[in-house]
């Protein structure tokens, strides 16, 4: 199942907002815009230029390859807590 996007851990913008900042190119710099929104620069920099966020994950694919983001335990703890989180609001 699913989780709706207001209850997703993983989002961490709206829509809305990305829609505003996405407005704010040209008007404002990324610092400013970042500190209006309460993102960081680079996100407001993935969403201006959605073609950088593209080349990040690539490389963020190549490094990840030779293991050195993966750690079995802290998985293991991480997922539980996601599947209890999970659990709780599709009981509601």
């Amino acid at each position: 199942m699913r989780l709706p996007r207001e209850a997703d851990r993983r989002v961490k913008i709206t829509e809305d907002k990305r829609f505003q900042i996405l407005n704010h190119k040209g008007v404002l710099s990324q610092r400013v815009t970042a500190k209006k929104f309460g993102v960081s620069r680079r996100m407001v920099t993935f969403i201006w230029f959605p073609e950088r966020l593209i080349r990040a994950n690539k490389l963020y694919k190549e490094r990840r390859k030779d293991g050195r983001y993966y750690n079995k335990e802290t998985w293991a703890a991480t997922m539980r807590k996601h599947r209890a989180h999970k659990a709780a609001v599709l009981e509601k």
